[in-house]
């Protein structure tokens, strides 16, 4: 585990890391396992160095995205608003491209199902704002 793993030197904060391609929903269970770890395991006090916890860590500098996740992505959205990008995966064989031999949901409909029960601040940031402090791009008309 990238956070996990005792033997890795800390993230630095010019670091930064983005997981694509692999959904979200899964991010709040392994964090919170591995804050837990940390502090069963007595982490702080081997390396003290580590000064904060891997969900500390993950706010920090660490981005995912999503595409095709229903059950367990609302938790990961408003857990970590600022750490979550939408993608649709086009055009690899998984993406949200609706066609004959695809369970693909059009992506606007995906969008509105999953983040209609979400605050428009959390929406904005998923759909956009994060995304473009994380690759330095303008809002349009900005």
């Amino acid at each position: 585990m990238l956070l996990g793993d005792s033997n890795i030197d800390v993230l630095t904060r010019n670091s930064l890391l983005e997981e694509v391609e692999s959904g979200a929903g899964w991010i709040p269970f392994v964090v919170e396992a591995m804050d837990w770890q940390w502090r069963n395991s007595g982490v702080a006090r081997e390396h003290p160095e580590y000064d904060l916890l891997p969900s500390e860590y993950f706010e920090r500098q660490i981005f995912a995205s999503f595409w095709f996740e229903e059950d367990g992505i609302e938790a990961a959205l408003r857990r970590f608003p600022g750490n979550m990008l939408y993608e649709t995966d086009y055009p690899h064989p998984t993406c949200q491209a609706p066609g004959p031999a695809s369970a693909g949901t059009h992506p606007r409909v995906y969008a509105e199902k999953v983040l209609a029960d979400l605050p428009e601040d959390i929406v904005r940031r998923v759909l956009h704002d994060t995304a473009a402090e994380l690759y330095g791009v303008a809002a349009p008309g900005a």
